[in-house]
């Protein structure tokens, strides 16, 4: 025969499993929200996994053309004289 308080005990035990399953189904949908998708701050994003650069270097020298100074035309369109 079952007692009056076994038949407490599971009744709230059956409470704190509901509730816990409700506390389980918010956080799983916190986790899948972030600034992109919510109102919330980027700061609240956490880290990024860190993608790999997965380029080759070319073995080129960085920088421009060879010869040349640098200045890439006439930019002397703002001094005009006016009378």
């Amino acid at each position: 025969m079952i007692k009056k308080e076994d038949v407490k005990t599971i009744q709230k035990l059956a409470k704190t499993i509901e509730n816990l399953k409700d506390v389980i189904a918010d956080l799983k949908a916190s986790k899948i929200k972030n600034s992109t998708n919510s109102s919330k701050p980027s700061s609240t994003n956490g880290y990024k996994r860190v993608i790999q650069n997965n380029r080759v270097k070319s073995g080129k020298l960085k920088g421009g053309q060879k010869g040349k100074d640098g200045t890439a035309g006439n930019h002397d369109v703002f001094d005009l004289q006016v009378d």
